[in-house]
């Protein structure tokens, strides 16, 4: 038996929110593999521009200018 990491209303909001023309397969892959990553191999292998990405929607939420 298969068991899927998304619930319906998830997949709902999914093809809400992304073009139902791109790869879906392959984000669904990408998700699996992070999941399967501790913590720190996560902040490891995770790539400088999206480090960058997430400090400043930090910053952007907490609406200070920590850089």
């Amino acid at each position: 038996m298969t068991t899927s990491l998304y619930s319906d209303e998830e997949l709902k909001k999914y093809r809400y929110l992304f073009c139902t023309k791109s790869k879906v397969a392959s984000h669904y892959q990408a998700m699996a593999d992070i999941l399967e990553l501790d913590g720190d191999d996560i902040e490891a292998e995770c790539p400088d521009f999206i480090k960058r990405l997430i400090e400043k929607c930090s910053v952007l939420l907490r609406g200070t200018e920590d850089e």
